[in-house]
C-alpha cells in the first residue's frame, strides 16, 4: 500500500516495491531516482514525536554519510600506498627492530 505522502512525489510510480521498477533505466538514471526516493523521503517525513525537523536530520545524516565515505577511502588509501611501498622495497626488516 501506498502512503499518502508519497503519493503526490513526482519520483513515487506506485510500484516502489516492484523488482522491475528500474529495469528500463541507464545506470545513471537508475543511480538519480535512488537518490530522488531517498531525498523524498527524507523530506516527507516532517516533525514527528519532537524530533528535529527532516531537513536537519536529512542534513546531518548526508554530512555523516560523506564522511563515512571519507573515512573508509582513507583507510582504503593507506592500504593501498603501503602496499605500493612494499613492492617497491620500502619495507620494514624485522631483524633490525629486534634486540642483540
Amino acid at each position: 500500500m501506498i502512503s499518502t505522502s508519497t503519493m503526490n512525489s513526482p519520483y513515487n510510480s506506485g510500484f516502489e516495491n516492484s523488482p522491475y521498477q528500474y529495469q528500463n533505466l541507464s545506470f545513471a538514471d537508475q543511480r538519480k531516482s535512488r537518490l530522488a526516493e531517498s531525498i523524498d523521503e527524507y523530506l516527507n517525513e516532517g516533525r514527528v514525536n519532537g524530533e528535529p525537523e527532516s531537513v536537519d536530520v536529512f542534513y546531518a545524516d548526508l554530512r555523516a554519510c560523506i564522511q563515512d565515505l571519507i573515512d573508509y577511502h582513507g583507510k582504503r588509501k593507506d592500504h593501498a600506498v603501503s602496499a605500493l611501498e612494499a613492492i617497491l622495497g620500502h619495507r620494514p626488516i624485522p631483524e633490525l627492530d629486534e634486540t642483540p
